[in-house]
């Protein structure tokens, strides 16, 4: 394990105050315009004030670059322009039409944030080798390389509070590069890891074979499962990408695929029963325009970000459930409707008694399901002042049940609104447009910011 400090500047704001405060900080971890800043912000709803932090992200990049020029040194040979080789390649696309630098950029934005005890946090990047840990106590940013070998590793973590142990997966590199540019069904070694941090020791708990680019990770309370989540980023720029989840037995080491997802990512663990899972499929197509469509929209809607890529929706986005057992998962039932567009993340908990699956569909929809039937319990419409330009993104329930935090795709807003009507409790605006919101937000319940 390799830990090197970054340096971080750690400011504190107030912030619009919740109608009904409660006892929670929202956390969402972002990538700030193009000046390759990531900027963590920590929003405290009891006491309406925020501690964000900014860093510098050149460094990841760099240690990237360097990183994927070994993969593509020894893929195709090259052997001139050192620290280049990895922007003059063909890079496997991510997702179709991306190019390697634009892998790079993408690649190296925060993607999820996990809460590791008290006021430590781990944030992990769409597709990087190495990962950050902010501690808000000690006022540190570290980042940490578990030096596994040539493998990127998954964007979720999971935190074992008792054990004091995080887990994540991992997935080779050169398997994720020659799938790309070679042959679409060459399989891709992946593993399953448990760092304990108490002694910095790596264990491999699981390898075999799955896929690239892993988005989820999670793993049952009594860790007799791992279920994983990825996006397909090989396909055509003109195909809808297609996906699978995995669920690993840890007891037995066997391990199956749940297939024919279009654009999954998510499988979330039921809040009560933890051998049930759901798993998403998105069923839209995020592309990235050519320069010379996406500079002039660039220019006339005042350098927002968003004009970079465009997202298709395919057709109706779905949540299937399944049970795990130890002959392998068992379909229980599926939720779509034609309205349920994108469906990111989603999350089940209780609300007066009934178990929901809350999730968001596009451009600013909160769709409660009720977790029994799979059906539609109520659709909840988001408004604000930048409610149908900044596509929902992430959604997250309160402790209660009682509230729903939501953010954005460019993170122009965090906003919590009621369950029960949909008003809004409040509703924060980051100051600068050019906030790259492709995180996941998280809630933590018992933490105060208040100096």
């Amino acid at each position: 394990m390799k830990h090197v400090p970054i340096a971080a500047d750690f400011t504190t704001s107030p912030i619009s105050a919740c109608r009904t405060p409660h006892d929670s900080v929202l956390c969402l971890a972002n990538g700030y315009g193009y000046t390759f800043r990531h900027s963590y912000h920590f929003l405290d709803m009891r006491n309406a004030v925020a501690t964000v932090v900014d860093t510098k992200r050149i460094d990841s990049l760099r240690k990237g670059l360097a990183f994927y020029d070994e993969v593509v040194e020894r893929c195709l040979g090259y052997r001139h322009f050192p620290r280049l080789r990895g922007l003059a390649s063909r890079f496997p696309p991510h997702p179709p039409g991306l190019s390697a630098v634009f892998f790079l950029y993408f690649g190296s934005s925060p993607h999820w944030i996990t809460h590791a005890g008290g006021g430590r946090f781990i944030v992990g990047h769409l597709a990087h080798k190495d990962y950050v840990e902010v501690d808000l106590d000690a006022r540190t940013v570290t980042n940490v390389d578990p030096e596994i070998g040539g493998d990127l590793l998954s964007s979720h973590h999971y935190w074992d509070a008792e054990g004091r142990q995080d887990w994540f997966m991992s997935y080779s590199l050169e398997d994720f590069f020659r799938r790309g540019l070679e042959d679409r069904q060459r399989p891709v070694r992946s593993k399953i890891w448990r760092r304990d941090t108490l002694t910095d020791e790596m264990h491999l708990e699981w390898e075999g074979i799955y896929a690239d680019v892993i988005d989820d990770f999670r793993l049952t309370p009594d860790h007799r499962y791992a279920v994983a989540s990825q996006i397909d980023v090989t396909a055509d720029a003109n195909a809808i990408s297609t996906s699978k989840a995995l669920v690993v037995d840890l007891k037995s080491g066997r391990h199956w695929e749940i297939g024919d997802l279009t654009t999954g990512a998510h499988a979330e663990i039921d809040c009560e029963d933890p051998h049930v899972i759901y798993v998403s499929n998105h069923n839209f197509k995020f592309t990235i325009r050519p320069m010379r469509e996406w500079i002039p929209r660039w220019l006339e809607t005042g350098w927002r970000i968003e004009e970079i890529h465009t997202i298709a929706f395919c057709g109706p986005a779905s949540l299937d459930k399944f049970r795990l057992t130890p002959d392998g998962p068992k379909f229980l039932g599926r939720y779509t409707r034609e309205d349920f567009t994108r469906g990111s993340i989603h999350w089940t908990f209780m609300h007066r008694g009934r178990k929901l699956i809350c999730t968001v569909t596009a451009p600013s929809i909160v769709h409660l399901v009720d977790a029994e039937t799979m059906t539609l319990w109520k659709a909840l419409k988001v408004r604000n002042a930048t409610t149908d330009r900044a596509i929902i993104f992430g959604v997250y329930p309160s402790q209660d049940g009682e509230l729903l935090c939501v953010t954005s795709t460019n993170s122009e807003y965090a906003q919590v609104i009621r369950v029960a009507d949909g008003t809004t409790e409040m509703v924060h605006y980051f100051p600068s447009r050019f906030y790259l919101g492709i995180s996941h937000p998280i809630r933590v319940d018992g933490l105060s910011l208040a100096v």
